[in-house]
């Protein structure tokens, strides 16, 4: 009986506890309501970090206006810079994604923007879009154009006569296939698509650049990859390639002569001022390289045995190729760091990099300003500038927070800090990307192995398992000039991993299907 008691009484404090709790909860909730909402008017919203925009893939100057730099972040919306980059204002917080993969500015009409969203890149931490967009009026207002299923753009191209002439690179569904995926032309200023390069559902458009000197002339990349649904897990083929067309992407040819077998993916990049000069970074089994070519495409030879600029970009995406406007021989090639060359791809150097791991993603050129360079980084992005009254070199908003986190300001300006300006001196770094997760190498890289690939190459088998060894010290030297190796599932949704390139014939004009 008197534990029952006892039991009665423990149970009775409970329940006045509870109940008093829940009073109080209610006065102060109906205390608080009794506040006017006009005392919250003054009141607005003001970032506070962390400092970092991260990964930044996009970027375009302006022909016409030198001062004026875009720049896309993979999951932060377009940014706008009217003063050779000193302060930045995001432009696109009223769009449903912020995930931007391209940025085009039409070059006899500097008020016309195209914007492809979705990162284009097979990455495990990718974020995809809806399509295209565009503004008339220099990124004020935007309209939805479609493409929304091609979910990733990573590059977009705008004829330089006519802004209403527009390709789209759509690389389509990351982790499974689509037919919206392709090279697609629109004439009509983005109110209508039509497929004009199609492989098939898991080969998507990975580039496309115009002639700037003959428009009818246009390079197109393919690239079969897909992700996987686990971290780090993907498959390509090489059913993709480097195609040409010379008649404004009516018909289509493959070309890569000269280019080693089992090629899997290509970026391109035409010498404005030389347009039968081309440079391509080529991925082919497990590695990298950098061709060039003197003939418009019909022949390609390596350029370099300096293993440093086909270093992959830290998280294995293949290292971007960009050309001097006005010097043919001069060449670029983003990576973790950032290299150039100054007689035609023979002989590279270092001249931005940041350990701490400020991957260059992409750059800018201007045709009439070639020492402007917007370089979109890990970190956001950089601008450098020769021009009077221009700094040479300022931050961008890759050292403040994104606009989706303050997106409920009334107004966002950022002011720059100063960066690290280029250095015309070679530049070391000890940057490491993440090991690789291909068996014994995930169970070395735990132990501390350094000698595992260090970088994530997108396609191809994983290299076999050496044996287990003590990690060895590498000065930083060695650490900036060791090729990355990948680290990729020999078994694919598309067979059996190849060894030779595919021998089908190229798609022309009757056999690519239309939208």
């Amino acid at each position: 009986m008197k534990h029952l008691t006892r039991s009665v009484f423990t149970r009775f404090w409970a329940a006045a506890i509870v109940l008093s709790a829940l009073a109080l909860a209610g006065a102060t909730i109906a205390s608080a309501q009794q506040y006017s909402q006009k005392l919250y008017q003054g009141m607005r919203w003001r970032t506070i970090g962390p400092l970092r925009a991260g990964r930044t893939r996009a970027a375009s100057g302006v022909p016409s206006e030198p001062n004026v730099f875009y720049i896309g972040a993979v999951n932060g919306g377009v940014w706008k810079s009217d003063d050779y980059g000193r302060t930045w204002h995001p432009i696109f917080n009223h769009e449903p994604t912020g995930s931007i993969g391209a940025i085009a500015v039409a070059p006899s009409d500097p008020n016309v923007i195209y914007v492809g969203s979705g990162e284009g890149l097979h990455r495990p931490d990718l974020a995809v879009g809806d399509g295209m967009y565009k503004s008339t009026d220099a990124g004020k207002t935007w309209v939805h154009l479609g493409l929304r299923e091609t979910q990733q753009i990573p590059n977009v191209a705008v004829d330089p006569r006519n802004p209403n002439v527009v390709f789209v690179a759509a690389l389509g569904h990351p982790y499974g296939p689509n037919p919206e995926r392709g090279i697609f032309r629109s004439t009509d200023g983005g109110k209508t698509f039509q497929k004009v390069l199609y492989i098939d559902e898991y080969t998507g458009g990975s580039d496309v650049e115009i002639d700037p000197q003959n428009p009818q002339i246009v390079y197109a990349a393919m690239w079969q990859a897909q992700e996987a649904p686990w971290e780090n897990g993907a498959w390509g083929g090489t059913e993709g390639g480097l195609f040409k067309s010379t008649d404004g992407g009516n018909t289509w040819h493959k070309i890569g002569d000269g280019f080693p077998k089992g090629v899997i993916q290509v970026d391109v990049a035409i010498a404005a001022s030389e347009p039968s000069r081309l440079y391509a970074t080529v991925a082919y089994g497990q590695h990298v390289g950098i061709f060039r070519s003197d003939d418009a495409g019909a022949h390609w030879y390596s350029a370099t045995t300096d293993p440093r600029p086909k270093g992959r970009i830290g998280g294995g995406d293949l290292p971007v190729p960009k050309v001097d406007p006005k010097n043919p021989d001069v060449v670029y090639s983003c990576s973790v760091v950032t290299w150039r060359s100054t007689d035609g791809g023979k002989t590279w150097t270092g001249i931005r990099a940041a350990p701490g791991g400020d991957d260059s993603q992409n750059m800018g050129t201007n045709p009439n300003n070639p020492d402007n360079l917007p370089l979109p980084t890990h970190q956001g992005a950089i601008a450098s500038s020769t021009a009077a009254n221009a700094p040479a070199s300022i931050a961008s908003p890759g050292r403040l927070p994104k606009s989706r986190r303050c997106r409920c300001a009334a107004t966002v300006t950022a002011p720059c800090a100063p960066s690290r300006s280029f250095s015309p001196r070679p530049i070391r770094t000890s940057f490491i990307s993440p090991p690789t997760r291909c068996g014994k190498r995930a169970t070395e890289a735990k132990a501390g192995n350094r000698s595992a690939p260090t970088s994530r190459a997108p396609r191809g088998p994983c290299p076999a398992s050496p044996a287990n060894t003590p990690p060895k010290r590498r000065s930083r030297a060695a650490a900036s000039s060791t090729p990355s190796r990948p680290r990729r599932s020999t078994s694919t949704p598309f067979g059996p991993a190849p060894t030779t390139a595919s021998s089908g014939s190229p798609p022309t004009a009757a056999s690519i299907g239309k939208t």
